[in-house]
């Protein structure tokens, strides 16, 4: 199965390189696959992609449940219950649908995003039948025992002091957060803290799980080798029975962002290396301004050739590792750096050399050459979003949870193409200015 999905890659790169190339008054007026998608009875929303290049077919279910919802002094409940949903449920054992999927030589996974969780499973398009059965068992049925929790809770705790140890920057990172994000369930870990995820009762992931598992909160995305008939037969017969849940009350409104040239230092025992975190506020998702600051996040970070890779990593070489763009929480983002270095003197030439590259892009517009470089890059990295079938499902569901309208999702890659240098100059200077949050890393 591996050899078939890397030759699909192939295969489907090379369409899609075709289809950029292409004119783009047509090409970028629709997306390069079929789509279908309705509404059952008890509010599942259902997408269906047919695509039959492949015996292949991605399953993917998506609820919009995340640590936005998780309550203070609770952190990590939302992704307690992404490894609850493999517990096991009324028709199904313990972690059996996970060695089920890998004996048939299929792929699966799980991802908790800061606003919802979605599950994933690519198999053999002769499966989908038991994989569709499989999980709407766990939405209907989740086996959720006390000692299922109890057991969940103590490897999470676990693998949350595991990873401190081995990420020596969780710390600043931690602190990071909690400067540029004013509200807890914006700026706390996706893991939760140890001590919140001790305070979790089973009941509390009763609740959760009985308020935001539901069909009424999902959507299930079916990407393949499909019959579209048949299909919408398999998901009436599993999953339009499934009661629907409660009114899933409002989530909260963020405090507004505020960034007033807020700067700390962190000691760690544990790092190898000096650096920072350098942060400003970004537009949030989707707004007329967010898109030329992703262009400009092209232009500085994007490819051995951008500005600061070039210059800080190939160049000068006075950092040893360089991250940066906008991250996006929900309805608020942060347009982060982080700058690794070998010592405080290419520490701060670092970060000269960053603010020198900013200041340049708001004082002087870039070239046109320079700015259809980042835009086709952007375009590919769109693209490889939709290139297979696991990618496509992922993509759709993701949309659909974000609040992108489906009819609307061939917009996206025209509002960047659409950007100006004029613009990226503009936006530049509204939010890349002196407001910035900086955590300076130290070694003990």
């Amino acid at each position: 199965m591996q050899n078939i999905q890397k030759g699909f890659v192939f295969f489907c790169l090379c369409f899609f390189a075709s289809w950029l190339s292409s004119s783009a008054s047509q090409a970028e007026k629709r997306l390069p696959f079929p789509l279908t998608s309705y509404q059952l009875d008890n509010g599942l929303q259902v997408i269906l992609s047919e695509d039959l290049s492949l015996p292949l077919v991605t399953v993917a279910v998506g609820y919009r449940a995340g640590p936005i919802d998780d309550k203070e002094g609770k952190s990590g409940l939302a992704y307690l219950l992404e490894g609850l949903m493999f517990s096991g449920s009324a028709n199904v054992g313990r972690m059996q649908q996970y060695s089920f999927i890998q004996r048939i030589g299929g792929r699966l996974n799980a991802v908790t995003e800061r606003d919802h969780t979605l599950f994933y499973q690519t198999v053999p398009s002769n499966h989908l039948t038991t994989v569709l059965w499989m999980e709407s068992d766990r939405m209907l049925s989740l086996a959720l025992t006390t000692p299922n929790i109890e057991r969940a809770k103590i490897s999470m705790i676990e693998e949350l002091n595991n990873l401190k140890l081995t990420n020596p920057y969780w710390e600043a990172e931690d602190l990071f957060n909690r400067m540029a994000y004013p509200d807890f369930f914006y700026n706390s870990p996706v893991r939760g803290h140890s001590d919140d995820l001790r305070e979790i009762t089973p009941e509390d992931v009763r609740n959760f799980y009985s308020m935001y598992y539901r069909p009424n909160n999902a959507v299930l995305c079916i990407v393949g080798n499909i019959d579209l008939h048949k299909t919408r037969e398999l998901v009436n017969r599993y999953f339009l029975t499934i009661p629907k849940g409660p009114a899933v009350p409002n989530r909260p409104m963020p405090s507004e962002q505020t960034i007033v040239e807020k700067s700390n230092s962190l000691e760690s025992s544990l790092a190898s290396s000096p650096g920072f975190m350098l942060g400003y506020i970004a537009p949030p998702p989707r707004s007329s301004d967010f898109y030329p600051l992703r262009l400009v996040e092209y232009v500085l970070f994007r490819g051995n050739s951008s500005r600061l890779y070039n210059k800080l990593i190939k160049k000068e070489r006075v950092a040893s590792q360089l991250e940066g763009g906008i991250e996006v929480r929900g309805e608020q983002a942060v347009f982060r750096i982080f700058v690794l270095n070998n010592n405080e003197f290419m520490k701060e030439e670092s970060r000269k050399n960053i603010l020198s590259e900013i200041n340049k892009l708001r004082t002087t517009r870039i070239s046109e050459a320079e700015l259809q470089k980042a835009k086709n890059r952007l375009k590919i990295d769109f693209v490889k979003q939709y290139a297979t079938v696991a990618d496509r499902a992922i993509y759709l569901a993701r949309s659909f949870l974000e609040d992108i309208p489906l009819a609307e999702l061939h917009l996206e890659l025209e509002k960047y193409m659409g950007v100006t240098a004029a613009r990226m100059t503009w936006t530049t200077n509204k939010y890349l200015n002196e407001n910035q949050v900086f955590v300076d890393i130290k070694i003990k």
